[in-house]
Parts: structure tokens; C-alpha cells; sequence
């Protein structure tokens, strides 16, 4: 097998934003910065000029300066807001004034940059603020496909059904606090690269549900040995390997089918040396592969009871050189768009 790595190439957040600054200097300068690093970018030099093109298009973000003549930064997020609430924003001030910094926490704000800006701090707040509107779309994504899935059934048990997987979430993540919003990320890393590989709707949604829940098995292994800091004996070992049985025989009442499969192979191998059948190739489902390389590239960012995080660079190589042994190799490549793509925030800041 080839195990030479090829280069990954620089990550790209490009995304639709506008800058609103009378300033034509300071405007000019940002919309060229933003353009440079591959955004889509228009400019407005006063709110009411932003709001005539704000409306002839839908913008991932919103760079205003605070104190603008006619219309101030606040007022126009507040018009902004009304027109679509999922848009965010990062304020340009020369100063921060107290009533300004209060009413903008509590509308949201993302972030806020102090005049004279470093470009390298804008960069980084930019990119922080894409990510951001990166997981609000794919949770309400999640939320939707989720939502049709159960469409038919009464509003009474559809509001106990999300419930019940919430409620499972958190009682595995107050279990194993390391694994804190491992299972949300590793439903939205497992999402967009099922919707890569090309699945349909239904797959997608059952694959985001089998791994929202794929760890639920844990709840039935000792704290000690899931946060244990030394390496597991053999016999600790194996009860661990028991959690997807244990994951399935949990689920079995709520879910069938498709998802309880998923969630059972998601520790199966390519090569047939994983648990629990010793699975491989294509005999494992398609969503066990998915969720087994989502499960693993978030482990490796994270930080562990018996490691510390691994850089988001020295996983994917780890990953790439695993495509054939442990991982689907036509996959690897969707997880790796994935993550050059900035799809999601750094999984170490948990």
C-alpha cells in the first residue's frame, strides 16, 4: 500500500460578507484584506446605503463600524436582525463605550475589534464568526432532516422523541466529561460527509441520529475505567468494546433498523480486525464507516484523560495512513474536504 501523504492544501472559510464603514480608507482596506483571503465581500458606507444591499442578498457576516453618521452600527444590526436572525455580526470601534458593549451582548454580537485593527485579529475573528454560522446551519440542517423523519407522528410524542435524545446526550457527557460535545460534533462531521459521498436525506438523517446517540452504551461501564488516565488492562479493554452492544440493547425500544445497525458497527474495521463482528469492506454499513472516521478524527483533537489533544494536522495524516486498514478510503477524502473546508470549530475547545 502507498502510505505517502499528500499535502493538504491551505484551509478556505469563503463566505459572503459585507463591511459597513463611512470611513472610504478603512472601508477600501477591509474590503481588499477580505477579498485576499477568498470571501465574496461588499461594502457600504452608512446604514441605509447597507440595508438597500443587504436586501438583494443573504451575508454569512456583517463587519460594522459602531459610530457611523444617520444610522449608528446598533441600529443597523437591530433593522439587520429583523430581516434575517441568523446573520452575525463583528463591530469596529474606535472606542468602547459601556451602554454600546452591554446592548450588543445582549443582541449577539459575535465579536468586537478595537481601531487601530490588526489584520491578523481580523482574520482570526472573521474565521471564528464563519465557523460559528458554520454549526448554526448545519445544526438547523440537523434539526430539519430530523423533523421529516418523524414527521408523522403527534406533536406530543415528536417533542418527547427530541427529549429523549437529549436527555441521552447529556447523561453520556456527565459521564465522561471529556467527551463534552463529542457527540454533536461527531453528528455533524458524520452528516457532511455522508451528504458528500452523495446519500440521500433519509440516510443522512438516520446516520446524524445513530451518531448523535452512538456512545449511549457507556453509560453502562465504570467512570474509572472511561476516565482512566493509565492504559487499560485487557480485561478493562474489553468491557469498553462492549458499549455498542450496549448502545443497541438501549435503543432497541426507540429506534430500529438502519440506525440500531449503524450504531452497532461503528467500531468495525476495513480490514476486519475491529468489533464487534469483525466486519469489513462494504459488509460493514455505510454509516458505521462514516461515524467510525467522524468518531476518530474528533478523538484525536480532543483532549483525553490519558492524552492531550493531537494537532488538526497530525490527525489527518494519522487518519490518511489508516484509509484501507481501518478507514473506507473513498470517505478519508470526504473527511478531509471536510476539515480543509473550516466546516467546524477546532474540536480541542471542546
Amino acid at each position: 500500500m502507498n502510505n505517502q501523504i499528500t499535502p493538504f492544501p491551505e484551509k478556505r472559510l469563503d463566505a459572503r460578507i459585507m463591511v459597513v464603514e463611512d470611513q472610504d480608507l478603512t472601508r477600501n482596506a477591509l474590503t481588499d484584506f477580505l477579498g485576499s483571503q477568498g470571501h465574496r465581500v461588499d461594502c457600504a458606507a452608512g446604514g441605509q446605503e447597507a440595508l438597500e444591499v443587504f436586501e438583494k442578498g443573504k451575508y454569512n457576516l456583517v463587519i460594522t463600524n459602531l459610530n457611523m453618521p444617520g444610522m449608528s452600527g446598533i441600529e443597523l444590526i437591530k433593522i439587520i436582525r429583523t430581516m434575517d436572525q441568523d446573520t452575525l455580526f463583528i463591530i469596529i470601534t474606535g472606542s468602547l463605550d459601556a451602554r454600546y458593549s452591554i446592548e450588543a451582548l445582549r443582541m449577539g454580537i459575535h465579536d468586537y475589534i478595537l481601531k487601530p485593527f490588526d489584520f491578523e485579529d481580523l482574520s482570526k475573528s472573521v474565521a471564528s464568526a464563519l465557523i460559528a454560522d458554520k454549526r448554526i446551519k448545519l445544526r438547523q440542517e440537523y434539526n430539519n432532516i430530523l423533523e421529516r423523519k418523524i414527521f408523522k407522528l403527534d406533536e406530543r410524542f415528536r417533542l418527547l422523541f427530541f427529549d429523549s435524545v437529549q436527555s441521552l446526550v447529556n447523561a453520556i457527557e456527565a459521564k465522561d466529561p471529556y467527551t463534552s460535545g463529542h457527540s454533536i460534533r461527531v453528528t455533524m462531521y458524520s452528516m457532511d460527509i455522508a451528504s458528500r459521498a452523495g446519500l440521500s436525506y433519509e440516510t443522512i438523517s438516520e446516520i446524524g441520529l445513530a451518531a448523535q446517540l452512538h456512545d449511549v452504551g457507556k453509560l453502562g461501564i465504570s467512570e474509572t475505567i472511561l476516565n482512566k488516565p493509565e492504559e487499560l488492562t485487557l480485561e478493562e479493554f474489553g468491557l469498553i468494546k462492549k458499549h455498542p452492544l450496549l448502545s443497541c440493547q438501549i435503543l432497541k425500544p426507540i429506534f430500529k433498523n438502519r440506525p440500531l445497525e449503524y450504531v452497532r458497527h461503528h467500531h468495525e474495521r476495513w480490514n476486519g480486525k475491529g468489533y464487534p463482528e469483525k466486519l469489513s469492506g462494504d459488509d460493514i454499513p455505510i454509516g458505521s464507516r462514516i461515524i467510525a472516521l467522524a468518531d476518530a478524527f474528533d478523538a484525536m483533537v480532543s483532549d483525553r484523560a490519558y492524552r492531550k489533544a493531537m494537532r488538526e494536522d497530525r490527525a489527518l495524516d494519522e487518519i490518511y495512513r489508516e484509509r484501507g486498514r481501518q478507514f473506507d478510503p473513498a470517505l478519508v477524502t470526504h473527511l478531509i474536504s471536510t476539515v480543509e473546508n473550516g466546516s467546524f470549530e477546532d474540536a480541542s475547545a471542546g
